[in-house]
């Protein structure tokens, strides 16, 4: 997520609303209907189900006070997926999920942080009483929801294998999965871009001879005049570039590609991907995480040891 912000002030496709149908109306078609008979459907009536058992349990134990933040968010993201929304009245935001049914990604997660707290306080009742009020629920739901996985017939959009083959066609005729991660320059010029192997100058269109292995490359140029080298990468923040040693700005062009201002003179060129400072920072926190988790686990590990020592003697 925090990369994705970071280009976000780019002209990249996936911030396009249109490109992306990411706005209200399309939100509308394409949420759920819970009376449908789809594959769908059928798991989010089964979500409501444990959500509904869920209300129970914190019922039976209401004198406890449980935390119910992560339970209503998991509600409010189940409440999302659904048709009865009023989508041209919600923020641009809540859109650019860009299907309806991506709000189950986020019932997923806050359930399973409302879980483990809702188990831990059931722990200590007694189960048998509150398995009475689940049970009826259960009975009474499951054959109204199994209804709807009996016309084989449903889905079959999803599982058809010409209309996959179809989808994917379209993909990879846009240069990647759906296209969304490249900059509109990029789209628009899709043709200029599939033979792209080599830099080449700007003004001349003059092609430069260069070792290029994954995302290093390696060329030298001589110019005549000040002028600008286009680089066969896609534009994307992260890339390094250096002329003589000495790291120099990129910029996207016309075309959507990687590029760089020169003076005029000789130059030793190098780029390579490092990654964008946000990406990097992600890197070192998630390291830095984990060296935490490793060292306090170590560190209750020999407290477990110390006490089994000491209760033995």
């Amino acid at each position: 997520l925090l990369p994705l912000m970071e280009v976000s002030k780019s002209d990249y496709m996936i911030f396009d609303s249109v490109y992306m149908r990411t706005n209200s109306i399309n939100m509308m078609k394409r949420a759920i209907n819970l009376f449908d008979n789809t594959i769908l459907s059928n798991i989010v009536k089964y979500s409501f189900l444990l959500v509904i058992i869920m209300f129970i349990c914190y019922v039976f134990i209401k004198k406890e006070h449980p935390d119910l933040s992560f339970y209503l968010l998991a509600v409010l993201s189940l409440i999302l997926t659904l048709n009865i929304i009023p989508w041209n009245y919600l923020p641009s935001i809540f859109s650019s999920v860009q299907f309806p049914w991506r709000y189950l990604s986020f019932f997923c997660f806050f359930l399973a942080l409302s879980l483990p707290l809702l188990l831990n306080h059931l722990l200590t009742f007694n189960l048998k009483k509150l398995l009475i009020f689940i049970l009826p629920v259960v009975f009474i739901a499951v054959p109204f929801i199994n209804m709807g996985l009996s016309n084989k017939g449903v889905d079959n959009n999803l599982i058809n294998y010409n209309n996959i083959k179809k989808r994917n066609d379209i993909a990879r005729s846009n240069g990647t999965a759906s296209a969304e991660y490249l900059t509109r320059n990029a789209i628009y010029n899709y043709d200029y871009l599939k033979d792209y192997t080599h830099p080449h100058i700007l003004s001349t269109n003059e092609v430069i001879t260069a070792n290029k292995k994954g995302t290093h490359l390696f060329f030298n140029i001589t110019l005549s005049k000040d002028d600008i080298i286009e680089l066969p990468f896609l534009y994307y923040p992260g890339y390094i570039v250096k002329a003589n040693k000495q790291k120099i700005s990129t910029f996207e062009t016309e075309n959507g590609l990687l590029g760089i201002k020169l003076e005029k003179g000789s130059y030793d060129i190098q780029t390579y991907y490092r990654g964008s400072n946000i990406m990097l920072i992600s890197y070192m926190v998630t390291f830095i995480t984990f060296l935490i988790f490793v060292i306090l686990m170590i560190r209750q590990n020999r407290k477990n040891k110390n006490k089994f020592v000491s209760s033995s003697r």
